[in-house]
């Protein structure tokens, strides 16, 4: 509930429960995504949102990958235990990645990439972003650019230079199939992360 409360409010007209997507940097990041974007009925669109937040929210509480069944799994109640509500902390770490990806998504170049359409690869560029600090690292500026470069690479507009060739050869590999698997989803951070390292 915490996560919907960040995204959109329901609004009841009669019988009928409508959400109300608000206009911030979750849901103008979470938008661009074609999984979302070619979804016409608003309430849809409101829960594929939700459902992806989630999966960072709990990405960032234990950071730890899980399959969408395991995360599903940890919403159903077993003796009175479930997730707790998202911290003043978590949230503000949440605002703080999807703020910079508000800004980063200014940069045409980038905003065309699958990093920023698809949800394999939006998923792994948020997880990396969360695990390693990267905002606490780089400046703006420096991993606006680096992103750029690598999602030119992931859609093959541009050849990767050679010190991250292995690496984006195994990220792609990374992508292609078995996409939630948890090794797999770790896997393809950490390639990803070498990536930006080497770029």
């Amino acid at each position: 509930k915490s996560a919907f409360d960040l995204i959109a409010r329901r609004e009841k007209r009669g019988k009928d429960v409508f959400y109300k997507a608000k206009n911030n940097e979750f849901t103008k990041t979470l938008k661009s995504l074609q999984i979302v974007d070619s979804l016409r009925d608003p309430n849809a669109k409101v829960d594929r949102m939700w459902e992806l937040l989630v999966e960072l929210v709990l990405f960032l509480r234990t950071m730890k990958h899980r399959t969408p069944i395991e995360i599903l799994k940890s919403f159903i109640k077993v003796s009175g235990v479930g997730q707790a509500p998202i911290s003043p902390r978590e949230a503000a770490e949440l605002r703080k990645v999807f703020r910079f990806l508000v800004s980063a998504y200014r940069n045409k170049k980038l905003r065309s990439t699958r990093l920023v359409k698809n949800q394999i690869h939006f998923y792994t560029m948020s997880t990396a972003i969360i695990a390693d600090g990267l905002l606490n690292k780089l400046s703006e500026h420096a991993l606006i650019a680096k992103l750029v470069s690598l999602g030119r690479i992931v859609d093959e507009t541009i050849l990767p230079p050679d010190k991250v060739k292995r690496s984006a050869k195994l990220y792609r590999e990374l992508s292609a199939k078995h996409t939630t698997h948890p090794g797999r989803r770790a896997d393809r951070q950490a390639e990803f992360l070498k990536i930006i390292k080497g770029l």
